[in-house]
């Protein structure tokens, strides 16, 4: 659903920022499609990361809190990605602190599960539903950023 979202939405250049990344699979599968350049940010250090770095893709070890507190990108990624992480519970004042960084760090913001929440410096633009082997329902979500808006549809 993530590079349906990014093709649906004809979202070019495509820098991927992925905060909370785990093992780095939606960064692989992102740069698999469409060559983009992606870096994958991470408390914990997976294994599979050493497979997939590459030329286009670099992972960090590093708590997101100290990179939203110490790092401001120079220029805005196309697209940060984090999912699994705002669907939990957040204390609200932490919540929108993370959100106005990623607002002010990226053009459009993809998570899950999120689709009925009203994200402080982002519009929801677009919604994909899917449903698994286990018929779970699984919502991708697309947010474009009121500070660096990227295109419309």
């Amino acid at each position: 659903p993530i590079c349906k979202l990014i093709e649906n939405n004809k979202i070019t250049n495509r820098s991927v920022l992925d905060l909370c990344c785990g093992h780095g699979n939606h960064l692989k599968y992102i740069n698999k499609q469409f060559n983009s350049r992606c870096v994958g940010i991470d408390i914990r250090k997976s294994e599979n990361w050493n497979e997939y770095e590459s030329k286009n893709i670099h992972f960090v070890q590093q708590d997101v809190d100290n990179v939203i507190k110490n790092i401001n990108c120079k220029k805005p990624f196309d697209i940060i990605l984090t999912m699994n992480t705002l669907r939990g519970r957040w204390n609200d004042n932490h919540r929108d602190e993370f959100l106005i960084w990623c607002s002010k760090n990226c053009k459009y913001l993809i998570t899950n599960n999120c689709q009925n929440v009203n994200f402080n410096g982002f519009d929801l633009v677009d919604n994909i539903s899917t449903q698994n082997e286990n018929d779970r329902i699984f919502d991708c979500n697309l947010f474009k950023s009121k500070i660096n808006g990227g295109v419309d549809k």
